[in-house]
């Protein structure tokens, strides 16, 4: 029995790092995004990069639970908050409200 728990446990750590890792990945892709539509000139490669960055951060969204804890996610979500702003454009909260309802299994 001390053995399956141990299993649990650890399992549940290397889903939980995965799970930091994922969410790492999607901002620092919406970020890019940022950048890219940012510093691009043409008006439709500009929005479609801002819609790839909002898909990016609702991907990531629907995996946030305790992730947004961790400092350097933090860190992250205030530079594409930043980012987003200065494109004319806000973090996706919508978005992130649709997400939460519909999940199912709690992740």
């Amino acid at each position: 029995m001390d053995r399956l728990l141990l299993a649990q446990a650890e399992l549940r750590q290397k889903r939980d790092a995965s799970r930091l890792q994922l969410v790492s990945t999607e901002i620092d892709l919406a970020i890019t995004f940022c950048e890219v539509a940012a510093t691009t000139n043409d008006q439709a490669r500009s929005e479609r990069n801002i819609a790839n960055a909002e898909l990016a951060y609702t991907s990531a969204s629907y995996y946030f639970g305790s992730c947004k804890q961790d400092p350097e996610i933090r860190e992250k979500l205030i530079l594409l908050e930043s980012l987003l702003a200065g494109l004319g454009r806000g973090i996706p909260l919508r978005k992130l409200r649709d997400q939460r309802v519909h999940r199912t299994n709690g992740y």
